[in-house]
């Protein structure tokens, strides 16, 4: 293999101009077809295929359309009268159903006193038999003469309209009863309804709840809808305020998922920038200051972006898409892949400062490092594509692109590198002496090799304590990872949850039938079920479509008990006589609640059920299209369930998994598809990385032909790694669902400062106590590189991939730490032990 490269480098040199054209024109045909590459925002194109959980919530999307909110929180100023602001809220409901990107809006509660009125011919419908005795007590002779006592002597009291109103059409007192029914699990919002729009409980806040055509993961929608509702907002705000001068400008500010989702994919653009950027710009001031020559810069940024743009143009032609995961590739090739600019320019300058010709320096410098730069380069691809393993698409795409991206690097620094070195070097009359600075890794391993024994028995005892010092190292397998604490829609959020007592994540719970009230009828079938639920904790409250609509069946049962009855316990008759009476006893009007009698006379003698279209015939109407759905020939009927906090737990709780089992449905939500992908994710980091080592184990075994040799490969990898989480321990870090693949990272960079290490020693093993320090010097600017490229993470605004950036300096340093000293050490004491 060192007479290929050899051979190759050679004709590189000879042909240069050729190269480097050719370089040139690949490079601009690459950036033209990255050009068409697009950027796929929806994260539900990561994620896996073939899983329930995440196929459930796919096609309840799909059905539904989406399930994300955009609240819109309007907090009124201190002392301020709520009932002054319900003409902007109405202005801000009417201009977002304006919107075309808009397909319901819910602003306004129902009137109580309608909702009574328009219900009541219904209400023994909603009632189930079970339901009947509480009905005929509040209807017995006593009971009609004590209700009226009470309304008389309310009525003499200072009370709201409201109140007064609700007399007159419930007073039986069966609304109660009623709203027993309509509030499942213990309620909903704690909300104000007097001004008829949905305000906090405590009168501070007005909230506004809109439901857009597309997903909060299509970024580009979500921020045009951004834009959109901040223009809106300022313009009604503004006509409010010319049409009311007194009234104080109210704070207006945006939750839900839309919000979080732009502020997020702000947070990410700004994180991948810096990184980027800084990552580039600090590994070229790295060469300039390593090596003080300004054409190393050239030499380092050349093949990086020849490969990265070629990677583009891959990406282009294979993906089409680039996902906002795989979209950070470009740091990591350039991170990994200047090790290999690093380890040949620094043998080729080892030649040059001996006083070889720049043809001999370059053929003789390849043909020694070449080979176990190739070996370190299918090393590092290697276990990047063993990304390829995982279900999650997101990870696998960014596996594919950093390993082809390094396999590019390694083309550009065979190929392009000794071009470019040949075109400037050549043309200059004299060599000026170049030396690569150490880092003070020159002076390691001279200690090293000097002191074998020593080295040997410091790093076993250092790694023997890491070791112990590891078992305190726990996993966090919360989503927080993913989350940025800067997000201020976050925070707006959850002031939203506080103010109204009810957290805005519902899981939902889907029953698809081929009718409406056979899906309805499954909805009310899990009443029970929920109310269970809700009693043992595991949800706070629910809400469905059989709050509104009796199934049938119960219906159809109510209606023939009040058939039965109508001679006995609901005897109209009978009932509105004792009413009569009672009234005139107690100083009313005889004809004062006539209109109710009417009505009441429909409610007892029900002749059909209730219907669908009935219901959008009265003022639940806007209500209805939150729990059911018409998608294709088949009913979808949604129950939403609340988390009792205000938030779910980290995992969905096992009450609502067993029960999810036990119905005909669907239950999902995004909470359950973030405990399903947490675990996909620990899964998948395991396997990826035992797959990787495996493989990366048995190359070297090829390569070397050797398994002890193989086994030495390994030993920065097995001390770096062990040091790293014994630290962790030690600065209280923690694995989570993102510094998980740091490890499989770490296979590929640690065997790599072993492969050159050992190759210079392979050279010449008597003389590697004299010239091993020279590659010391480029396995130590190599890492430093990595170091700057990876440890820029800590700067990121997500946990997460702060975590990536501490826990990758520490592996990388340690693992070059162990590179240049414990493994020099090894090696030289098996030289000695065979000389002797």
């Amino acid at each position: 293999m060192t007479r290929f490269f050899e051979r190759l480098t050679a004709a590189v040199v000879e042909h240069r101009r050729r190269t480097l054209l050719v370089a040139a024109v690949l490079f601009l045909a690459a950036i033209g077809i990255a050009s068409r590459l697009e950027l796929d925002p929806d994260i539900l194109n990561l994620v896996p295929r073939k899983n329930r959980e995440i196929n459930e919530f796919r096609h309840v999307l799909t059905g539904l359309g989406t399930i994300d909110q955009h609240l819109v929180a309007v907090t009124l100023p201190p002392n301020a009268d709520a009932a002054a602001y319900a003409p902007l809220i109405a202005s801000l409901a009417a201009k977002f159903r304006g919107l075309p990107s808009v397909a319901s809006v819910d602003a306004e509660i129902p009137d109580v006193v309608d909702v009574v009125k328009e219900m009541l011919p219904y209400a023994l419908l909603y009632f189930s038999p079970e339901d009947l005795p509480k009905i005929e007590a509040r209807l017995t002779d006593a009971a009609i003469r004590a209700s009226v006592e009470q309304n008389a002597a309310m009525l003499q009291t200072p009370q709201s309209s409201v109140v007064k109103q609700l007399i007159e059409w419930d007073p039986f007192r069966l609304a109660p009863l009623l709203l027993e029914k309509a509030r499942p699990g213990g309620g909903g919002l704690n909300v104000d309804a007097s001004t008829g729009f949905i305000l906090s409980s405590d009168r501070r806040m007005f909230l506004v709840n809109v439901k857009p055509r597309r997903s909060a993961q299509d970024i580009p929608f979500a921020r045009t809808l951004l834009r959109d509702s901040e223009k809106l907002t300022a313009e009604a705000v503004d006509e409010f305020l010319r049409g009311d001068p007194e009234s104080k400008r109210p704070a207006i500010e945006f939750a839900g998922g839309y919000a979080i989702a732009v502020a997020d994919a702000a947070l990410i653009r700004k994180d991948v920038t810096i990184n980027v950027v800084t990552s580039l710009v600090l590994i070229l001031l790295l060469f300039l200051y390593a090596f003080r020559s300004f054409a190393s810069i050239l030499y380092a940024s050349a093949p990086m972006v020849l490969s990265i743009g070629v990677t583009f143009g891959f990406a282009a032609l294979v993906l089409g898409k680039l996902s906002s995961a795989s979209a950070v590739f470009g740091a990591l090739v350039a991170g990994l892949g200047i090790d290999f600019v690093t380890i040949a320019y620094e043998r080729y300058l080892d030649l040059r400062n001996a006083g070889h010709p720049v043809p001999v320096a370059l053929t003789r410098s390849y043909g020694a490092t070449m080979p176990g730069v190739l070996v370190a380069a299918i090393t590092t691809a290697g276990t990047f594509y063993a990304y390829l393993l995982t279900d999650y698409r997101g990870m696998s795409e960014l596996g594919l692109l950093v390993g082809t991206g390094v396999v590019l690097f390694f083309a550009a620094v065979a190929l392009l590198l000794p071009a470019l070195i040949a075109s400037v070097d050549g043309r200059r009359t004299a060599h000026k002496r170049v030396e690569l600075r150490s880092f003070g890794s020159q002076h390691l391993m001279n200690l090293a090799v000097r002191r074998p024994v020593a080295t040997i028995v410091l790093w076993g005892v250092a790694v023997a304590g890491a070791a112990v010092a590891a078992r305190n190292v726990s996993f966090d397998p919360e989503i927080s990872s993913f989350r940025s604490k800067n997000n201020p829609a976050t925070a707006v959020q959850e002031r939203v949850s506080k103010s109204f007592g009810q957290g805005f994540s519902a899981m939902l719970y889907v029953e698809e039938r081929p009718t409406l009230s056979a899906a309805i009828d499954a909805t009310a079938a899990q009443r029970p079920a929920l109310d269970r639920l809700a009693a043992g904790g595991s949800i706070g409250t629910y809400q469905s479509i059989a709050t509104l609509l009796p199934p049938l069946g119960q219906q159809t049962q109510m209606i023939a008990l009040a058939a039965q009855r109508r001679d006995t316990t609901l005897n109209v008759e009978h009932i509105e006589g004792v009413f009569r009476q009672s009234l005139e006893a107690n100083g009313f009007r005889a004809t004062a609640f006539d209109d109710y009698l009417e009505t009441f006379r429909q409610m007892l003698q029900p002749e059909r059920p209730l219907d669908y279209s009935a219901l959008q015939r009265t003022s639940l109407a806007p209500v209805l299209q939150r729990f059911v759905k018409q998608h294709g020939d088949r009913w979808m009927s949604v129950t939403y369930l609340y988390p009792k906090n205000g938030a779910w737990p980290s995992d969905v709780p096992e009450p609502i998994m067993r029960w999810r089992d036990t119905t005909g449905g669907v239950v999902t939500g995004v909470n359950l598809v973030s405990m399903t992908l947490r675990r996909i994710i620990k899964r998948d980091a395991v396997r990826s990385t035992l797959w990787g080592f495996v493989a990366v184990f048995i190359l070297f075994v090829l390569f070397h032909r050797s398994v002890t040799r193989a086994l030495l490969m390994f030993l920065p990898l097995v001390a770096g790694c062990t040091m790293m989480v014994g630290l962790m321990s030690a600065f209280g870090l923690r694995f989570n669902l993102v510094n998980a693949f740091v490890g499989l990272m770490l296979v590929g960079v640690a065997t790599d400062y072993a492969i050159y290490i050992v190759q210079r020693y392979d050279e010449e093993p008597s003389s590697f106590v004299t010239h091993g320090s020279e590659t010391a010097k480029a396995v130590a600017m190599a890492a430093i590189t990595s170091m700057v490229g990876f440890g820029s993470f800590v700067t990121s605004h997500f946990p997460g991939m702060r975590s990536i950036g501490y826990t990758s300096l520490l592996g990388i340093a340690f693992s070059c730490l162990a590179a240049v000293t414990l493994l020099p050490a090894v090696l030289t004491l098996k030289t000695k032990r065979g000389s002797a």
